[in-house]
């Protein structure tokens, strides 16, 4: 790339190539997957990105206090995106959880840190890219790393070669939403060098619009992101043929269309709102969309809660967990209870936004849409540009109206809007006014880079990659608090952290597994090795839920680390010597896991896990007494396990789970043959496919 304008001095051209590699570097954003990492997909193409907008935004800071030239450009379209990053971290101060607002986590990483970054990138990009043939070339890149996507799914569909599982069709997205979010994005930036390009080089990107295109149609997954690309075809050809034609009939055709589809649109998205009518039950019964209308009823209720400023950017899973549907743990309904998303933009924005935010959301659209078109009326100037990007602006909210943006089709979102704030500015030839660059000024960026680096990027880094170490960590406690200690020493992904590697630990450890190590004295030190970590992690949690902002996963993940930690450890040793000490130690650690359940249970009153570990904290309290041989109390702690196992049927009387926990509990811990009995013919009797499963209960 040659020096841009012609600048002489030798830090300015270094500065200049350092923000047009890192402009390039960014655009590999969706290859960057480290599988040696906890998040293999999402960790390490956050901190990517976000390293190279680093470097590349100091370069260019520097620029642009020394040269105008390089300097913002003062229109609506950059006033429309600093105005949504200022109400974003407006709404996140006054939300739920600041810090996990600013800081969010590897699995999804898009908090107010992340918006900062795409800030910069955004900036950089309107500031610096002054040529029209540079631009070509960003299009040639997107195009070309979005052609290799599509060229491993495509691969991997038609069997060339085989992916590994955890790649679930998704290419190196990993996921086939988010690759067919960023294909979707990345086709109309093709499709637009295509359009403006001349042979040969119309050649190369007719080559990259029909291999992302395959990769769209042949996408394992995202029916809504293939509906929308055709959305986007039809969308632009009727917008070419309204305003560019010359026959007045088809213009007059196409304009009547777009007036009729636009209106068309409304009607049906306001009709699947309305309980009874035909078009939402039939919207209903498509697969897959059951659990997106509970979900978009929860948020609907969550943004009544707070309708102004909203929860704060990624807290959505607190009013969620806080409305829960059990309805959600049905098949039909997805199976899913976890959910950080209303996977809808409008109601995603609305719940982390509010009115006010979400309105400036959408503002930024409907700005950059307005310049495109408004530049294209008045100068009379080729409609490509504004039919385009329209249509990809367009065929993204019809994606999103069932899914949602991640970092490598977000940052392609405000590449588009720096491409229109250039498209849309009046070309002026700059005089070379600028001053010698300060070395003292170069320092102090250079300082505050160093230090930004470090905190962002390097020290998550090392947090994500230690974090996975933890899982395969040799039968050496120290090694491995060294790497828990790494893996939570930054606020980023702390607390998911915790929880993930919560959960990997009991599901990992388990007595029966260890009881077939041969070696005795490897035997008793992987199992005080294991004693170590739930220790440490319950350490850990216990001062997690010190916090203000606390959720109910953070309370059920500690209360069902405390149950398993009783029945690994507490209950054998009771079971070795039921002394003193040993049922005080016991009733501390149990009586605790009560304590966390019922707060939990109280965030989320209608989550069936929650009366699950309540009742299981019970049932373990009933064991200490059993073992002390107060059978009253023990029965007492019993019962009442069994009444709460029972409210958690009723809550959703069709899921199979809560069933089996009830009728194991009658037969196994109350020791009652016949309510086991009772509770298994009712069980049937909802639904007589789980026959087989409790047959032992009654027989035939």
């Amino acid at each position: 790339m040659g020096k841009t304008y012609g600048d002489k001095s030798i830090i300015n051209s270094l500065l200049q190539y350092t923000v047009w590699i890192g402009i390039f570097l960014s655009l590999l954003t969706p290859l960057a997957v480290n599988l040696k990492m906890m998040y293999p997909f999402m960790g390490p193409r956050l901190l990517f990105f976000m390293g190279v907008v680093q470097v590349m935004f100091f370069a260019w800071l520097v620029l642009a206090i020394f040269d105008k030239k390089y300097r913002p450009n003062k229109n609506a379209i950059t006033l429309s995106v600093l105005a949504f990053i200022v109400i974003a971290f407006v709404s996140a101060v006054s939300g739920f959880d600041f810090e996990f607002s600013f800081w969010s986590n590897f699995e999804r990483g898009m908090g107010l840190f992340m918006h900062l970054h795409i800030f910069a990138f955004f900036l950089v990009l309107s500031s610096f890219i002054k040529k029209r043939s540079d631009w070509m070339m960003v299009f040639s890149a997107i195009s070309i790393i979005a052609s290799a996507v599509a060229l491993v799914s495509i691969g991997n569909v038609y069997g060339f070669f085989e992916l590994a599982s955890y790649y679930k069709n998704g290419s190196t997205l990993g996921n086939t939403s988010f690759m067919g979010s960023y294909l979707l994005v990345a086709i109309f930036f093709a499709f637009y060098g295509l359009l403006k390009s001349q042979k040969p080089i119309q050649y190369f990107y007719l080559i990259n619009f029909i291999i992302i295109a395959l990769g769209i149609l042949t996408n394992p997954g995202g029916r809504a992101m293939k509906g929308a690309f055709l959305a986007g075809m039809i969308l632009f050809f009727l917008l070419y043929y309204a305003f560019k034609n010359q026959n007045k009939y088809i213009k007059i055709g196409c304009r009547a269309i777009l007036i009729l589809g636009f209106f068309f649109s409304i009607v049906i998205g306001v009709s699947a709102f309305i309980d009874g009518n035909p078009v939402r039950e039939k919207i209903f019964g498509f697969h897959g969309m059951a659990p997106r209308f509970t979900v978009w009823d929860i948020s609907w209720q969550s943004f009544k809660e707070r309708p102004m400023l909203g929860w704060g950017i990624e807290n959505y899973r607190v009013p969620f967990e806080r409305k829960f549907e059990p309805k959600l743990l049905l098949q039909e309904y997805g199976g899913e209870v976890w959910f950080d998303r209303a996977h809808n933009v409008v109601f995603d924005s609305l719940v982390a936004f509010g009115l006010v935010g979400t309105i400036i959301f959408f503002m930024m659209f409907a700005v950059a849409i307005y310049a495109l078109w408004r530049y294209y009326l008045k100068e009379d100037r080729d409609i490509i540009a504004p039919a385009v990007f329209t249509s990809l602006f367009v065929a993204h909210f019809i994606q999103n109206l069932t899914v949602f943006d991640m970092i490598a089709s977000y940052m392609l979102i405000f590449l588009a809007f720096a491409f229109i704030s250039f498209n849309t500015s009046k070309e002026e030839v700059v005089d070379d006014d600028k001053k010698e660059i300060n070395l003292v000024v170069l320092l102090i960026i250079t300082i505050v880079f160093t230090i930004s680096f470090i905190a962002g990027i390097s020290k998550p880094y090392n947090a994500n990659h230690y974090g996975s170490m933890s899982l395969s960590a040799p039968i050496d406690f120290e090694d491995t608090l060294d790497y828990f200690e790494t893996a939570i020493s930054v606020p980023m992904g702390r607390e998911n952290f915790l929880l993930s590697i919560t959960d990997r630990v009991i599901a990992l450890s388990n007595k029966g597994v260890v009881a077939e190590i041969e070696d005795e004295e490897l035997r008793s030190e992987q199992i005080s090795f294991e004693i170590n970590k739930m220790e440490y992690l319950i350490e850990k949690l216990e001062g997690l839920i010190e916090k203000d902002s606390v959720r109910f996963k953070d309370y059920w993940t500690l209360s069902k680390l405390y149950n398993h930690y009783f029945d690994y450890y507490h209950l054998e040793q009771l079971i070795a010597d039921n002394n003193e000490e040993n049922r005080e130690l016991a009733m501390e650690a149990i009586s605790r896991a009560l304590e966390v359940a019922e707060l939990g249970l109280a965030e989320s009153p209608k989550n069936v896990q929650g009366h699950w570990e309540v009742a299981q904290a019970k049932i373990n309290i009933g064991k200490i007494y059993y073992l002390s041989l107060d059978f009253d109390t023990s029965d007492k702690y019993f019962s009442e396990a069994f009444e709460l196992l029972e409210k958690a049927v009723d809550l959703e009387p069709r899921f199979l789970s809560s069933h089996e926990k009830l009728i194991r509990t009658a037969d196994q811990v109350l020791g009652d043959k016949e309510l086991a009995k009772e509770k298994a013919l009712e069980a049937v009797e909802i639904n007589p496919d789980w026959e087989e499963s409790f047959k032992e209960y009654y027989g035939n």
